[in-house]
């Protein structure tokens, strides 16, 4: 059996399977639509509006999939990255020695894998091993304590182990620390300075950080 991940729109628009001209199982993995989890969904009168809700629907062989139809998931496989997290940084830094807070980005209800975490800036940034910055994402216990970097990235030079200079709107990747992101955990993000003598620091610019996920297999 191939498993296939789709909204609700997917499901009033797309083509039936070729094999199955009447109708589809659908599994109540996330929700139950309009009652009929577990039981069958009738194409012709398709009408739930709820499209942000995404269902599990168990398909045929392989081949036998309609035109158009997304194949997530098979036995023992990982269904398609998607957005676990993201967060904009409207502003840069007001100064260089300037630290962000710890704040809020995200949240999951099941068990997640994190395959990526990168800062794509709005502006460039100039490695430095004496003035630098060091932004990390954490996940945190459902009762918000408890945190473990999930991944992190320090401005330093590349030679010193660090993302080396940064370009504008190109992603900086952050290095993995702990990809297991378990059901309840919260997501957050901050930027602590480290400062030489001279105090000058770094500023980080505006910009986006995004956590990128596969969900757990089924």
């Amino acid at each position: 059996m191939s498993i296939f991940q789709l909204t609700v729109a997917e499901l009033r628009s797309m083509p039936l399977p070729t094999h199955d001209n009447i109708s589809h199982h659908i599994t109540g993995k996330n929700a139950p639509l309009d009652g009929l989890g577990g039981g069958i969904f009738d194409w012709s009168s398709a009408s739930h509006t709820d499209d942000d809700r995404t269902f599990i629907v168990p398909g045929g062989a392989i081949g036998s999939v309609g035109p158009g139809w997304k194949r997530m998931i098979g036995p023992g496989e990982q269904r398609a990255s998607g957005t676990l997290a993201t967060w904009p940084k409207l502003l840069p830094d007001a100064a260089g020695i300037d630290n962000m807070a710890e704040r809020s980005i995200g949240y999951t209800k099941i068990d997640q894998t994190v395959t990526a975490v990168a800062f794509v800036p709005d502006d460039a940034l100039i490695a430095n091993d004496d003035d630098a910055a060091e932004l990390t994402v954490y996940k945190r216990d459902s009762a918000g304590i408890n945190w473990v970097s999930v991944a992190h990235a320090l401005t330093f030079t590349l030679g010193s182990g660090g993302t080396g200079n940064w370009v504008k709107f190109a992603p900086v990747i952050f290095h993995m620390d702990c990809a297991a992101v378990e059901a309840g955990s919260s997501l957050t993000f901050e930027i602590n300075k480290i400062v030489s003598m001279a105090n000058l620091g770094v500023v980080v610019p505006a910009g986006v950080i995004v956590v990128t996920t596969a969900v757990a297999p089924i």
